[in-house]
Formats: structure tokens, sequence, C-alpha cells
């Protein structure tokens, strides 16, 4: 497994994030575990609004002009009105033998929200240093979501990890805690 972190796994969605934090929602899960609040949406739910939360964890959004973009699972190349995947008019997209020079991705990760509290840490800098140790510790261990043991169960469709914690704490406490917390899921 890579470990990157792709613009696909950001959890962008108004919607998506609206359900997250809905109160009383049957449909998030939530736990606590130092210096986490976790938030997530299993797999395959449909919310109130109507909104089914699939594998990328993003609705389908039209583009504009009325030209429906959308990845297939197969590729994860944009199809655009009913073109076939292997006729994409960019030669250096495909290859001679009609697929893709993208590598196709073995896991649907889940999309994920970081967030850390402005009434805690009143400075920009403080906020953002604690993001990114929060992001570094969960792209170093969210192959603990795939694990070979428990293939039944799948990883969820969106996550938030909210930062609780009063103080900055190390990155090797914010690993810990990850660590934990992509366990429990």
């Amino acid at each position: 497994m890579r470990q990157t972190f792709t613009k696909s796994e950001r959890l962008c969605s108004k919607k998506v994030i609206g359900e997250l934090f809905d109160k009383g929602s049957a449909l998030t899960k939530t736990f606590y575990l130092f210096p986490f609040r976790v938030l997530y949406i299993p797999q395959g739910l449909q919310g109130s609004s109507g909104l089914t939360v699939r594998q990328t964890g993003a609705p389908q959004q039209p583009s504009p002009k009325g030209l429906t973009v959308r990845l297939t699972d197969a590729s994860q190349q944009p199809v655009a009105n009913g073109q076939a995947d292997g006729n994409s008019p960019y030669p250096d997209e495909t290859r001679s033998g009609g697929t893709s020079d993208r590598s196709q991705p073995s896991e649907i990760h889940p999309a994920i929200l970081i967030v850390v509290s402005k009434r805690n840490f009143k400075r920009a800098v403080d906020r953002n240093l604690l993001r990114r140790r929060i992001r570094e510790a969960y792209r170093l261990n969210k192959s603990i979501l795939f694990r070979a043991e428990d293939q039944s169960k799948q990883p969820p469709a969106a996550i938030a990890f909210l930062y609780t914690a009063k103080a900055k704490i190390s990155f090797e406490e914010i690993e810990k805690g990850m660590k934990l917390a992509l366990l429990k899921l």
C-alpha cells in the first residue's frame, strides 16, 4: 500500500460533512479516544437528505455547460457524455491496449476531515501544525484500516478527526492516538 494522501482522500462535500455533524443522526457513529473525537459514516449508508455515501465519499457533480463528468470505478479516468474508456481524445492517457496509464487502486480509501478548534488554538500556525501532524500520522498508519485478518469489515466512507486536547502535543503521542483510533474503526 502506498503511503500517500491524495486529493480524493480529503473530505470536501458539504452534504457529507453536514451528515457527519448532524446531531441525533443514526447514520453517524462516534467515539472518543484521546486526543481525538472520531465521527464516521460506514460504507454504503443513505442519509436523511437522500445522499448515498459511496466509496469515494463525494456525490457526482455536474460540470459547467451541462457536461457530466464522472470517474469510473475500474479505471478512475474521466468519462464524458458516454465516451468509451479506450477512446480518450488524449493519446497520452491510454496505452496501446486501451488501458489506463494511471495505476488502478486496490483499495478505496475513506475521505477524512481534520478539525482543530480555534477556541483552543488562537494562532493559525498552531492549528496548521497540529493538522499537519494529524495528517502525517493518518498517512503513515492508514494501512491499519485494510488489515489482512479482517477482510469482511469495510473501512468507513467518511471520517472526521476532531482534535480535543487543550495543548499542543508531540507527534509521537498523536501517532499513538491515531493508531488506536484506526484500530477501533
